[in-house]
């Protein structure tokens, strides 16, 4: 790296006292060739381009990920208004949303995942409450889908090696303390959830 710095500046200085020497205010300074650019300015163009496409990568990205995600929840909408039914209470600390339809799956072949056991999906007003028993354990959340990136709300639950659902039959309940990801740092939050399958 030091020789990438010490040519160009000797080269410089050696142009700059050549074009010096036996020069009267009379006779112009000697016209020098055009230079190719250093290697300190050709890795800085490359480094702007780089940060140039890489924010540009980072934005198509994200924009890509948002209709995606526009997509799954408008294509959960009409499946939730065409098979769903039921319904759902959520409620976190002071706060409870209902959720009027709700669609469900019971067992590894209906939801496609070893070890599950069931799932529970439903969207409203651009929130969606998510409940599932799987091999990995219990797990709740109630999350924003509209706004990823400033949310209303975004709660799940730390641990999910903890039990805490009661499934019986078409209807679970159960009570869990999530953590608000919409303060930092997150904080506790106590909730409970009561569903009706279809």
């Amino acid at each position: 790296m030091r020789r990438h710095i010490t040519v160009p500046v000797l080269s410089l200085a050696a142009a700059l006292f050549l074009a010096g020497c036996g020069s009267t205010a009379a006779d112009p300074a000697p016209t020098q060739p055009a230079q190719p650019p250093t290697s300190q300015e050709t890795t800085a163009a490359s480094q702007e381009t780089t940060t140039s496409d890489s924010k540009e990568a980072e934005e198509a990205y994200q924009s890509e990920a948002a209709e995606s995600a526009d997509d799954m929840v408008e294509n959960l909408e009409k499946q939730q208004n065409a098979e769903g039914g039921g319904r759902a209470t959520f409620t976190a600390g002071d706060t409870t949303w209902e959720f009027d339809s709700v669609l469900c799956a019971f067992g590894e072949e209906a939801i496609g995942q070893e070890g599950a056991e069931f799932v529970l999906s439903s969207v409203k007003d651009g929130v969606q409450l998510y409940l599932s028993i799987d091999s990995y354990g219990h797990s709740m959340s109630l999350e924003d889908v509209k706004d990823f990136d400033n949310p209303s709300v975004s709660l799940s639950q730390a641990d999910s090696s903890v039990d805490f659902f009661n499934l019986t039959g078409n209807s679970v309940s159960g009570e869990a303390i999530l953590l608000d990801f919409t303060v930092e740092p997150p904080s506790e939050i106590p909730a409970t959830v009561e569903a009706t399958c279809p």
